[in-house]
Formats: C-alpha cells, structure tokens, sequence
C-alpha cells in the first residue's frame, strides 16, 4: 500500500526530529564520556584545556553538550585522555569485554541536571548502558522532559521518583519499575525531601 502524497512530508518530519534528537544525545553523551573519563584520571579541566587547547570555558560547554567540537578537536581531547577518537565518539571500550566490572572502575559523575551517576556498565556492542541515578530533592533529568532513541527500563531503589511519560504523572516508590520507549518525552523528577536512587538499563536499538 503506497502513502498518500501528504503523508510524506509528516514522515519527512518524523525522520529529521529523530536524527536531530540523537544529534543532541550523542554531544550530550560524549560531553558527559569526556567529564567522566578527566575526573576518573583526576584531570582538571585547566589541565585537559592546555593538552587540547582549547578555553577551559569551552571545555565546559563540550561536556555540558552545549557546543558541537570539531573533530579535530575531539581527536586532541581523546588523545588527552589515553583513548581513541572511536572509543570517545562511541564510547566503547576493552572494558565492555570484561566478565567482571569492579566497583572502583565504574565513573561517578554529576550531569548537569544534578544527577549524580554511577556507570555500571556502557555496552555499545549489545547495545545497552546499565547506571544508578541519584536524585537529590527537587533534581531530576530536565525540567520540561527529554526524548531520544531507545528503551529504557527504571528500577526504584530508594526514595520516590515521580516520572512523568507524555505529560502524564506515575508517582514510584522503593521496588516500583517503569518502562518507557525513549522517544515518548519523559520527565523524572524528585519531588520529596530525601534523596531517591534508581537503576537504569538504557537499551539504545535505534527505531
């Protein structure tokens, strides 16, 4: 069955807001790969500015993914950090072969929205990311929700999350689960008093 003319440019739509929206999550993957990786190595941002040379403000802006780098400029800040240019876009890495992941190789880090992450596991070729997410009160991942590519699962450990799937509430305690398709725009927020911690299994199959 063939679509109607005025079907395509809505398709058109469909496929330019997808490759847009993983655009966005990809710098804001790699921005926050490059923070990981210089606090793990305990690299100020001054220091890695001077190896790359770059402005530690632009610096800031790249892990933020506020900025799009240039690849020439990744290329010195994966150089910077002892890994490839290939590992630092994609984010794979010999640790993703390992059976065993201790504890204190898994990167901490605190996203812009104040989220503080541990990553468990980032899997690139079974294609899934395993964190816990802290969320201190009133922290959640963005104010008004984000949409990107995937499927995500959210496992309460603490506390309570209120999480928010195309503008409606689900209110989670200790043991609930979510499950969304990422491009539905979510929004988790804690709205409590005490601090909440979920684990996340992000499965990043492109749709």
């Amino acid at each position: 069955m063939q679509n109607h003319p005025r079907d395509l440019p809505k398709n058109r739509d469909t496929v330019r807001f997808s490759a847009h929206s993983d655009a966005e999550q990809t710098l804001k993957d790699v921005g926050l790969r490059i923070r990981a990786l210089r606090l793990k190595q305990k690299i100020t941002q001054q220091e890695l500015s001077d190896i790359v040379g770059v402005s530690p403000g632009m610096l800031s802006l790249v892990e933020r993914g506020l900025v799009s780098p240039s690849l020439t400029s990744l290329a010195a800040v994966a150089h910077g950090l002892g890994i490839s240019l290939t590992d630092l876009i994609a984010g794979g890495s010999a640790t993703e072969h390992e059976v065993v992941t201790r504890g204190a190789e898994q990167p901490v880090y605190e996203t812009p929205d104040r989220v503080l992450r541990w990553v468990l596991k980032e899997d690139k070729e079974h294609k899934v990311d395993i964190t816990i997410n802290e969320y201190g009160p009133d922290v959640g991942n963005s104010p008004t929700g984000v949409q990107h590519s995937g499927y995500e699962y959210g496992y309460i450990l603490e506390g309570q999350l209120t999480v928010e799937i195309d503008g409606v509430a689900h209110v989670l305690g200790k043991g609930d689960l979510v499950s969304l398709q990422s491009t539905r725009r979510h929004k988790i927020w804690n709205y409590g008093r005490q601090p909440a911690r979920a684990i996340w299994f992000n499965l990043m199959h492109r749709y």
